[in-house]
């Protein structure tokens, strides 16, 4: 038989923050982000969400959604890296 789980959820979660030299992007309905002209697809499961490009070096961008770290955008290529490989 189910049973509701007694745990307390908040009707809204809060605002996801970011560093002040991060830039922001909302994610559009097909998984994609506009950067500098060039279309970046991440996935359509972030769509409608705000993710972050906070740069690290001339050629990656760390990706950031909250505090979780997505992969690095590989500016050169418009590709998403991996975060396991970048290191």
């Amino acid at each position: 038989m189910y049973e509701g789980s007694v745990r307390a959820y908040p009707n809204r979660l809060p605002e996801l923050e970011y560093p002040s030299a991060a830039e922001c992007y909302r994610v559009r309905v097909h998984g994609q982000f506009s950067w500098k002209g060039r279309e970046v697809f991440l996935g359509e499961a972030l769509a409608g969400q705000w993710i972050a490009l906070l740069p690290t070096d001339d050629r990656y961008s760390k990706l950031l959604f909250g505090p979780i770290v997505l992969g690095y955008l590989d500016k050169a290529t418009t590709k998403i890296v991996n975060a396991e490989k970048h290191k």
